[in-house]
């Protein structure tokens, strides 16, 4: 399925080898050719850390242990290398240009001013010729902490990495990206674990969930906003709505080098089951099934089974030409809060009908319009009740035609923090083909389930349609 599929493409610079002196890239008078800038700052480097496997492109002080002691070292390395003529390094230039690459590109030019020219490369590599894709395999930072860091937290950078090359993106094209990242994520079973284990340098990064988002940032070069987002089972939607207002922020960077990339924001979430301590939890609050299904809508509904997963989107704005091809639209995206209901985490009707206008009001879409709900639909006693009210009173007098009720968690369980983004990897399918798979495991509806005189219906079969256009996604901030 090619969603959101955009061409990407990578500049391809001149080789390092090249014989033509840089033009102004001088040392005590001395022309140096990127290339030899490149061996002095590696050299210097290899000395600092005392190896010599140092690529250019490789984060220096995170990815191969630079620390503050040997920054200096490097620092003064390089000055007595390049003869400065009494001109001082920063002791921070390798935090502000992590990489070799990034020193003499932009760390140099702009510390030895005179020296070394201010902008970047020269006329003649910025102007080498640009090529499609071919291949979406690179190096991602931060290996050197695997042990001590949450499965989730490799799993939703693979995820995000994947959604990138599918749209066309590589290092290149990412490197110093204004392009924001929002992770959904909730569960802490890897936290709890690490409590009984011996403490390292990098437990405390490895554990951290707000650093979820921020590693993908660090690893693929994003500079835009990068944030974890919990919000219990609505932390996947809420992460692709700050995702979608993240592309209607003004930036002063609009220049024609990041466009594109203005135009482009990331939601990812994910959920993995690692310790027994949050299904006890669950489990205490009678929200899981006994009978180990979830029967969404059904009058045997006893509550939810518990599942695991992750995704990620890469959003653009439909006035993008590269968006054109692309079959599937997000309309709008809103969330509200239940407010004073029954408990903290019972749902609210009123508030739930209130975010179901709301989103209709900015989709510009009529009621009429919408052919199925991808429904939150756990399978609880208090929640699908409730759900299936509202929908019934904001969208069930509107058509003739039947309205379906889909629930992909009586497919998949519950995903939790990603089960927003399943939902919507469900949605799309169903536009796509313009079908609605059936919910498992019904057999009879739950008396408190009203749908006579309304059209809303429960798919037991695949249901067609060649109308399908509009899709509202049900969630709610900590709605279980």
């Amino acid at each position: 399925m090619n969603f959101f599929k955009l061409c990407g493409k990578r500049r391809t610079f001149g080789s390092e080898d090249s014989k033509e002196p840089l033009p102004g890239r001088q040392s005590a008078g001395v022309l140096k050719q990127r290339s030899e800038l490149l061996e002095i700052v590696r050299a210097a480097a290899a000395n600092a850390l005392g190896r010599s496997d140092i690529d250019v492109d490789t984060v220096l002080a995170g990815s191969l242990g630079l620390d503050s002691a040997a920054a200096l070292r490097f620092a003064h390395a390089i000055e007595k290398q390049l003869d400065t003529g009494g001109r001082r390094l920063p002791a921070t230039l390798v935090f502000d240009y992590p990489s070799v690459a990034e020193i003499v590109d932009k760390g140099l030019p702009r510390f030895l001013n005179g020296i070394l020219p201010e902008h970047g490369l020269p006329e003649q590599a910025a102007k080498a010729p640009e090529t499609l894709i071919s291949s979406s395999s690179w190096e991602l930072p931060g290996a050197h902490d695997l042990e001590a860091q949450d499965p989730q937290q490799r799993l939703v950078l693979s995820t995000s990495y994947k959604a990138l090359a599918a749209a066309g993106h590589d290092q290149g094209t990412l490197q110093g990206a204004p392009m924001s990242i929002f992770v959904a994520l909730s569960n802490q079973d890897w936290y709890h674990w690490s409590l009984n284990a011996t403490p390292t340098a990098y437990t405390g990064t490895g554990v951290s969930a707000a650093l979820a988002a921020n590693r993908i940032s660090f690893a693929l070069g994003l500079r835009g906003t990068s944030a974890t987002i919990d919000t219990a089972c609505s932390s996947s939607l809420t992460s692709i709505q700050a995702a979608a207002e993240s592309l209607q922020r003004p930036s002063r960077r609009a220049g024609p080098a990041c466009r594109r990339r203005l135009r482009e924001s990331v939601a990812a979430g994910c959920e993995l089951l690692l310790g027994p301590n949050s299904v006890l939890l669950r489990s205490s609050a009678s929200m899981l099934s006994p009978t180990g299904r979830c029967q969404t809508f059904n009058a045997t509904a006893d509550g939810y089974v518990r599942g695991e997963g992750s995704g990620a989107i890469l959003l653009t704005l439909g006035e993008d030409p590269s968006w054109a091809g692309s079959q599937v639209m997000l309309c709008a995206s809103t969330t509200n809060q239940d407010g004073r209901s029954t408990s903290l985490t019972a749902p609210n009707g009123q508030a739930q009908q209130e975010v179901l206008l709301d989103a209709l009001w900015m989709a510009a879409v009529p009621a009429a319009a919408v052919s199925f709900v991808e429904c939150h639909g756990t399978g609880t006693a208090l929640g699908d009740p409730i759900e299936v009210g509202a929908l019934r009173r904001v969208l069930g007098a509107h058509k003739e035609e039947k309205l379906w009720l889909a629930a992909g968690k009586s497919n998949m369980g519950h995903l939790e923090a990603a089960a927003g983004l399943a939902g919507l990897a469900k949605a799309m399918c169903c536009l796509l083909h313009r079908a609605v798979p059936p919910n498992l495991h019904f057999a009879s509806l739950n008396p408190h389930i009203e749908l006579d005189k309304s059209c809303l219906a429960v798919p037991c079969g695949v249901a067609l349609s060649q109308t399908f256009t509009a899709l509202v996604n049900l969630k709610q901030s900590l709605q279980f």
